[in-house]
């Protein structure tokens, strides 16, 4: 049965990705795709999507090339924490839980990658690790994530950011989890 067009679309969109950094980028992949609305089918952000993503990372040799991660980008996490502090998934996107997908992508012989926010929030608005990167750092861990990619945006004071990037390091080496860490910046105006 042929990909439904979204899911052709989306890996032209990966392969132009590829080609067009060459073999520097085949040790990362992220998906691009709409976050934006949970009605926009399989365009939208959701587990599913990441497993199709592993299986063809494996079916056309992209593993064998030397990518190895796949990485959630923001719009992941539910818009509250627990009553324990921790992030929790999106019901919706997310049903069964980032550890079940991390499972299954481990399972496949990949790694998963996952966005999180230095500050008070991502870009989309969703709670943010500024106060939280013990137990943000703990719950990637329990949940068996490989790679955070830290963005930097909704900082109230910037100078802070060299502290909570030291406190997010120190925190992930705490959990006893290899998990890189890779910085993301924007840039300040």
């Amino acid at each position: 049965m042929p990909a439904p067009l979204g899911t052709a679309f989306r890996l032209i969109l990966l392969l132009l990705q590829l080609l067009t950094f060459g073999k520097k980028c085949l040790r990362f992949v992220s998906l691009l795709v709409s976050t934006s609305a949970l009605d926009n089918g399989l365009n939208c952000i959701r587990e599913e999507l990441f497993m199709e993503m592993a299986d063809v990372m494996v079916k056309v040799g992209w593993k064998d090339a030397g990518c190895e991660f796949v990485c959630i980008d923001d719009c992941w996490p539910s818009h509250k924490r627990d009553t324990q502090g921790r992030l929790q998934t999106d019901p919706k996107r997310f049903p069964s839980g980032i550890k079940k997908l991390a499972d299954y992508v481990h399972a496949k012989g990949l790694k998963l990658g996952i966005y999180a926010d230095i500050g008070t929030s991502t870009c989309a608005g969703y709670p943010g690790s500024l106060g939280y990167y013990d137990i943000d750092a703990k719950t990637f861990a329990d949940w068996g994530v490989d790679l955070l990619k830290f963005y930097r945006r909704f900082m109230p004071d910037w100078h802070q950011l060299g502290e909570g990037y030291a406190n997010m390091s120190r925190a992930l080496n705490q959990t006893g989890r290899s998990i890189a860490e890779v910085h993301l910046k924007w840039k300040i105006v």
